[in-house]
């Protein structure tokens, strides 16, 4: 369950489907970046599994402008970059997570290049200007 976040308060998560939702700002909407998170996958799911990103609700399902997620019925990490209103650069990981062990991704994207991070080390990368 997602929580919609207001000033002047503090999170606290129990571990089970719990997520944040922060309303949009122009300056999230990111042409170059870097996004990390940590992440534990205590189990694998029939599904995808949305990490981070950020998400424009739209008319019909979702617009991204940049997005981690984790692959459904395994651990394989996928990210997403929306180069263009119609099209968008992705890559999926080369490495899978090890359930159960917290693991660091970063997700770069530097105007050519977009480069997952596990754990501090290269993993996959993808040439594609905006």
């Amino acid at each position: 369950m997602a929580t919609v976040v207001n000033y002047n308060q503090s999170l606290l998560f129990d571990g089970f489907d719990d997520g944040v939702i922060i309303p949009h700002n122009a300056n999230l909407s990111l042409s170059t970046f870097t996004v990390e998170t940590w992440v534990k996958v205590n189990e694998i799911k029939d599904d995808w599994q949305f990490v981070l990103g950020k998400l424009t609700p739209e008319t019909i399902g979702l617009k991204e402008n940049y997005g981690l997620w984790i692959h459904p019925n395994t651990t394989q990490i996928q990210i997403e970059f929306a180069t263009s209103d119609s099209s968008s650069e992705y890559t999926d990981s080369n490495s899978y997570l090890t359930l159960n062990e917290w693991a660091h991704l970063a997700m770069t994207y530097d105007g050519t290049n977009l480069k997952l991070y596990i754990n501090g080390q290269l993993d996959s990368s993808r040439n594609g200007e905006r």
